[in-house]
């Protein structure tokens, strides 16, 4: 590679969201639109990961998908002959011997026997929310249900940017903070330790983004399937596509970080970026495409004009 290089469009990041971002825009502007990948990393795909044991492929990232509410990546999997398989819906442990004292409204008394760690967990959404039109004692009110099928994308982008709780922001707010504030302690203990969520209780994940997560997680009217050769038969599919000859006009890179963004007179923009080895190169684009998580883009804040700096909060915190 030269240490100067004129583009079209650069793209930052080789997980999926720049490849799919990489892919679409190949589509749009065709062969002659120049574009070029930076990955930061010795490999491209991000979180996403597939490790074949013996046989049996462990996957280390994303590893079910929703038909219905991710068409976007269903078409791609479409697109690139790629086989899904059945995956399970999410289930409570079945296991009930260890007894939690719930309170009345959590299901101990007043219906029978105790919610499961679903129910428990729905139950403090729906309440954390207060949108639904339900009975917010009883998670299995099907007004809850009738209500949660309808939820789109426009509702998730309101959790995500516009909603708060007690007054905060739910992507300012902490997952088992909003939690705890609409359920009891045991409740909370059994959501942690029958939905084993141990690991994420030290982590305390931005509200916003699990309450998002569960919606679509739980949605009544969707199914999970799974890739059939591995989540990364993705990442390696469309890679293999990039380096074919019927894609020349797209370039891929690893082992490079962006390290600086300058605007030139002319409007395009110089980026230094950098090799694992501090060697630098200047590239020079019309367009850039960011495709990394909200930790890597606060590093670059710096360099982003004040209307984009103050909606670096409102991207999700990860990019599988």
């Amino acid at each position: 590679m030269s240490d100067s290089m004129q583009l079209d469009t650069v793209i930052i990041g080789g997980g999926i969201t720049g490849l799919y971002a990489c892919y679409q825009l190949y589509k749009q502007k065709g062969p002659g639109h120049r574009i070029a990948l930076f990955e930061k990393s010795e490999r491209f795909g991000g979180r996403i990961e597939t490790v074949d044991m013996d046989g049996f492929l462990a996957e280390f990232g994303s590893m079910r998908f929703e038909k219905k509410g991710q068409p976007l990546l269903m078409r791609l999997i479409q697109e690139l002959k790629l086989a899904t398989c059945y995956f399970p819906p999410y289930t409570p442990a079945t296991n009930l011997e260890a007894l939690f004292d719930l309170e009345k409204d959590e299901g101990r008394i007043s219906h029978g026997h105790p919610f499961n760690a679903l129910e428990l967990l729905s139950l403090g959404i729906l309440r954390v929310l207060g949108q639904s039109g339900g009975d917010l004692n009883n998670p299995r009110d099907t007004r809850h249900w009738e209500w949660w099928a309808g939820l789109d994308e426009a509702f998730y982008h309101r959790v995500r940017n516009e909603l708060t709780f007690n007054g905060i922001s739910l992507y300012q707010t902490g997952f088992w903070n909003v939690l705890s504030e609409v359920l009891s302690h045991n409740a909370l203990k059994k959501i942690i330790e029958y939905g084993t969520f141990y690991h994420f209780i030290h982590q305390n994940p931005s509200a916003a983004e699990w309450i998002n997560f569960w919606l679509r997680g739980l949605h009544p009217e969707d199914e999970l399937v799974g890739i059939k050769q591995g989540t990364e038969a993705l990442v390696i599919e469309l890679v293999k596509l990039f380096s074919s000859p019927q894609y020349p006009s797209i370039q891929l890179y690893m082992n490079y970080c962006l390290t600086a963004i300058h605007q030139d007179e002319n409007n395009h923009l110089r980026l230094t970026l950098e090799t694992h080895h501090h060697e630098s190169i200047t590239v020079r684009t019309r367009h850039l495409v960011l495709a990394i998580p909200q930790s890597s883009l606060k590093k670059l804040l710096p360099f982003f004009p004040d209307a984009i700096g103050r909606i670096i909060n409102g991207v999700i915190p990860r990019v599988c």
